[in-house]
Formats: C-alpha cells, sequence, structure tokens
C-alpha cells in the first residue's frame, strides 16, 4: 500500500484498490502472518490532509511494521512526465519530517518503524535531491520529535 486514495492509485497504476489491501491484512493476519505496509508521502495529487488521512488509517489496521518513504523522481518514469508537465513537485525537507512525526505520533508504539526515509540511485535521481543525506533528514526527524517533546504513539486511539 503507499495510500489510501483511490484517485492516487489511479495515477499511479497500483491495480488494487484499498479495500482490497485491507481485505488482505485481516486476512494474513488470521493465519498468523505478520504485514508490514508502505506509505509514501509526495504522491501526485495528494496534500498534507490525504497524507496524514492515510496515516491514521495504518494506524488502524493490525500491522506489526510500517515503512515510511518519501516519492522520489528517476530518470525514465512516468513520475517524470508528470513532474515535466508541472503535475508534481517535490516535498521539501521540512514538510516530509514534518509529516513523518505527524504520522509515528498517531501510529501505535507497538508498530515497528522498519524506514522512515529512503534515496535513489543517485545517477537516476532527479528529485528530491536533499534526500540523498539520509544522516541529515533522520537527525532532523530526531530533532522535530525533540522540540515537540513527542514520541511514537503520543496521540494514538483506539
Amino acid at each position: 500500500m503507499q495510500t489510501i486514495h483511490r484517485h492516487t492509485a489511479q495515477i499511479l497504476h497500483l491495480g488494487y484498490d484499498y479495500d482490497t489491501f485491507v481485505d488482505t491484512v485481516y486476512r494474513l493476519r488470521q493465519c498468523e502472518i505478520e504485514v508490514c505496509a508502505h506509505m509514501i508521502l509526495g504522491l501526485p495529487g495528494e496534500d498534507r490532509k490525504d497524507m496524514l488521512q492515510t496515516g491514521q488509517a495504518l494506524a488502524h489496521l493490525p500491522l506489526q511494521g510500517v515503512k515510511i518513504h518519501l516519492l522520489h523522481i528517476m530518470k525514465n518514469t512516468g513520475l517524470l512526465l508528470l513532474y515535466r508537465r508541472g503535475e508534481l513537485s517535490f516535498l521539501d525537507m521540512n514538510e516530509y519530517v514534518g509529516l513523518v512525526v505527524d504520522i509515528l505520533e498517531m501510529l501505535p508504539p507497538t508498530v515497528v518503524i522498519h524506514r522512515l526515509t529512503g534515496d535513489g540511485p543517485k545517477d537516476q535521481l532527479i528529485g528530491p535531491c536533499w534526500s540523498l543525506n539520509k544522516l541529515k533528514v533522520l537527525h532532523s526527524i530526531d530533532q522535530e520529535l525533540e522540540r515537540r517533546n513527542s514520541w511514537q504513539g503520543k496521540y494514538h486511539t483506539c
């Protein structure tokens, strides 16, 4: 899963929708298979509210892990075409850090966070270039958690 929003899934040609994902999560859990979901921040057509809705939806599923990703634009991809037409822009680092912390605050403290950021191969990456400095991004997330006096699960509700 990258998003709960049908319009985004259609743009990305995901081939499944959120309801299918939820059904699959519950079926896997019935078999006692642990589930790690991925979400991507900065997808085309999504605003802050959309991204937080995806985080909130993840917070209420029986997940054991979450990977949070930043949308990267790579050479020779369909997303590059959207970017060049001005239909897609990059999140800046401060926006990304704020969103990550907002999502961490809503996720249950028992969920393992497998990833907070990532990057693409430098020779293929169109942007955002700030993502190449993972340590700076991770440090900024830590600083934002400290600034807010916050932690994973701070605002989680059952």
